[in-house]
């Protein structure tokens, strides 16, 4: 599972599991292709993490992948009654890619802050802030991609 879907599930585990991978290949100026399933949850709180705590340079902004996958799971209905915040999930529907620090070169959460609740809870709010749109970064919701069935005409 994604890093960022924390931003509107509230479970940070995935984060933390990533965080030691996604330092390390930061630190090292890697260049990483990330996919997400989702714009609202994935897409937003991944670029917030990168944003707001790795300082990472981004070399593909994030976008739609034209090879996302053709289906899309969607729930009976969001928190707030059929078709109002409904949740969907189409595996790589949007990419990103990364390589090393932005101008600054310096990364904005250190590895020990995981092990402080503290400290860990500081490093969540300042990514929660970008992802809320209130911090320097706002990634747009859009609608679950559709296949176009009977587009493609065959010779």
């Amino acid at each position: 599972g994604g890093f960022g879907n924390f931003v509107a599930s509230g479970q940070e585990g995935l984060l933390w599991s990533w965080w030691p991978d996604l330092q390390y290949l930061t630190d090292r100026g890697f260049l990483c292709t990330f996919f997400c399933a989702n714009d609202y949850a994935d897409l937003k709180g991944e670029v917030a993490v990168h944003s707001a705590l790795l300082n990472s340079q981004f070399v593909v902004a994030p976008r739609r992948n034209p090879f996302a996958m053709a289906t899309v799971y969607s729930d009976d209905a969001g928190p707030d009654g059929p078709g109002v915040d409904q949740e969907w999930f189409s595996g790589n529907s949007f990419l990103y890619v990364t390589c090393g620090r932005g101008e600054s070169g310096r990364r904005r959460g250190e590895a020990s802050d995981e092990d402080d609740p503290d400290a860990r809870q500081e490093l969540i709010d300042r990514v929660m802030a970008v992802a809320s749109g209130s911090g320097e970064l706002e990634v747009a919701a859009t609608e679950p991609p559709l296949l176009a069935l009977g587009a493609v005409e065959t010779p």
